[in-house]
């Protein structure tokens, strides 16, 4: 008995001519995939094989990772005051009490690192009894999305689809058109990313 899609054997994916339809696997993977039109699959792990994004992140993550961040109130008089008592000065500039007792430095180039090329850095503040901020554990950005709504922000954790309190999440976002959620550098750049990948493989299967 014939396959219910061998009616499309002779029909082909639009993006790929040469992909049949009557193979669903084959053009679901290339309709939901990051593969790049040079063939090659992009993500925000194998970029970092392109030597020239792994050299824009380290430069970037590094340098920005070195500097010191202050922590500022706002007094009555709308001027802000330095407070570098604060718990949360000592959490971002001197303590390594981080997931997996990482320094701060390390924790920012990561956080860095996350925006650059998830397009957004979360981390969910841990508190003492009293409230006060005393760790930071970096979450994966790609787990949620961030929204809108009535004027409000929202961020969903996209495997229960439920809303976080944004309270105790520290969100860092790239570039964005909403105000809200980063823009992922790869997805948007998967193309040249994917490009150079392809004539890196290339070469070097040439000259081998």
């Amino acid at each position: 008995m014939p396959s219910v899609f061998s009616i499309f054997e002779k029909r082909a994916n639009l993006e790929n001519p040469s992909t049949s339809l009557a193979n669903p696997a084959a053009w679901a993977v290339e309709l939901f995939s990051s593969k790049s039109d040079s063939g090659v699959s992009v993500s925000e792990k194998t970029s970092l094989m392109h030597s020239a994004v792994w050299n824009a992140v380290q430069i970037i993550a590094t340098t920005c990772a070195s500097l010191s961040i202050d922590i500022f109130e706002v007094n009555s008089d709308g001027n802000k005051i330095s407070k570098k008592t604060l718990p949360a000065y000592r959490l971002l500039n001197r303590s390594t009490r981080f997931e997996g007792g990482i320094s701060s430095f390390i924790h920012r180039q990561t956080a860095l690192t996350w925006a650059l090329l998830w397009g957004n850095y979360l981390a969910e503040i841990e508190r003492d009894l009293r409230g006060a901020p005393i760790a930071l554990n970096i979450l994966d950005s790609s787990q949620y999305k961030g929204e809108t709504k009535a004027g409000k922000k929202i961020i969903y954790d996209l495997r229960t689809s439920k809303p976080i309190n944004l309270a105790n999440v520290l969100h860092v976002p790239n570039i964005t058109l909403d105000g809200v959620w980063g823009i992922s550098t790869i997805a948007n750049a998967k193309n040249s990313i994917g490009l150079g990948l392809a004539t890196e493989k290339f070469g070097n299967k040439f000259f081998a």
